[in-house]
């Protein structure tokens, strides 16, 4: 008789034993990802390898602002290259070059910064431009990016 109460003991705690078990093979584990800021890393890749940004001012008012003429060397002949002013750290304008494999673009319309994102549909022609519009800039950035 005793021994069957020890085997009716032994039953729960080998029960116990198996869920505990099954739920450990069931556990999801835990995946952590560390994710590096842009501009944080210390390699850098450089492609296109030089790129030359050419402002053409109006002959007889240097204040007015005809062109923005881009060199592009070693062109990819895909993706776009961005030209961004920044004022501190505020985006200001931008303008979108296709690259196409030809080397040099000129820019004409400049996209403003309308407080969350620059504003494609209505751009600002740079042809006459004051260069005071400019004035509020005090950073360029060319951007790369690949297809």
């Amino acid at each position: 008789m005793r021994r069957r109460i020890d085997q009716k003991r032994l039953i729960p705690l080998v029960l116990a034993l198996l869920v505990t078990m099954v739920g450990a093979a069931l556990a999801v584990p835990s995946i952590n990802v560390k994710v590096q800021g842009i501009g944080q890393g210390t390699d850098m890749i450089v492609h296109p390898s030089n790129v030359t940004v050419t402002w053409t001012l109006d002959q007889n008012n240097p204040d007015i602002l005809n062109g923005i003429h881009v060199v592009v060397a070693n062109d990819p002949g895909s993706g776009v290259l961005y030209i961004k002013f920044y004022k501190d750290n505020t985006p200001v304008y931008e303008a979108a070059i296709l690259l196409n494999g030809n080397g040099q673009y000129d820019i004409t319309e400049l996209y403003p910064w309308d407080g969350s994102k620059f504003d494609t549909t209505n751009p600002i022609s740079i042809n006459g431009v004051s260069i005071h519009t400019l004035n509020e800039t005090n950073t360029v950035y060319v951007v790369y990016q690949g297809q």
